[in-house]
């Protein structure tokens, strides 16, 4: 038996054809909004991704700055040192 055998009104089956209708709108926009969500995690760890890269990149240049600064502080007391 199908639904619209059973309730012979039009305005039954108009319900029901609206009801339909929102559901299979309901389902393209649940759809929409899961497919969205991976788009933006797959961004979100990219984006992770190339901070950490970042973040070591600084750190390496931050430690070569600090190792730059303890050889010419050594430097400078080795002159220091020999010209007195």
């Amino acid at each position: 038996m199908i639904v619209s055998e059973i309730h012979r009104d039009w305005l039954t089956n108009f319900y029901l054809s609206v009801a339909i209708v929102c559901l299979v709108v309901m389902d393209f926009l649940m759809y929409y909004i899961y497919f969205r969500c991976l788009s933006i995690e797959e961004k979100k760890e990219e984006v992770s991704l190339r901070l950490a890269a970042e973040e070591m990149q600084y750190q390496s240049l931050t430690d070569k700055i600090q190792e730059d600064k303890r050889m010419q502080y050594n430097r400078e007391s080795v002159w220091r040192h020999t010209s007195v």
